[in-house]
């Protein structure tokens, strides 16, 4: 990382730094060529970066699927989430993830939910994204 933007190796340095790296994905390298990926990951790079972008952030995690109330768990800033959802605190906010936590864990969240959300079984909803993020908090 170069301040908070990702920096990212091209393939012949990759290739000169790390060839027992390139010699143990080319054996996948055409499953890694047909994933969904960001724009404008190589075939040898993580293909999701927006768990790393704020890989320096703590944050909390969860489920997308919620049943009855949203299980979450607070990561670090060493962590990177690799399923579902997060969310973290932008620069200069007066919100902090207690308050986060706090407005998760309300009633009024369960009720949008379950307004939002699309049925999975007779108690449980999935939300998307965007439904998080359109959420006022």
């Amino acid at each position: 990382m170069v301040g908070s933007e990702l920096e990212h190796y091209d393939e012949d340095e990759f290739r000169k730094l790390f060839p027992e790296c390139v010699r143990y994905l080319q054996q996948f390298s055409i499953s890694l060529m047909n994933r969904k990926v960001n724009a404008g990951v190589k075939w040898f790079e993580y293909g999701r970066t927006q768990g790393i972008k704020h890989v320096f952030e703590d944050k909390l995690v969860f489920s997308l699927v919620i049943t009855n109330r949203i299980n979450f768990y607070e990561a670090d800033a060493r962590s990177i989430p690799y399923a579902g959802a997060y969310i973290r605190i932008k620069p200069n906010s007066s919100m902090t993830l207690k308050n986060a936590k706090e407005i998760l864990q309300t009633e009024k969240f369960l009720a949008y939910v379950k307004s939002k959300g699309t049925p999975t079984t007779t108690t449980s909803y999935r939300l998307g994204v965007k439904d998080i993020e359109n959420y006022k908090f």
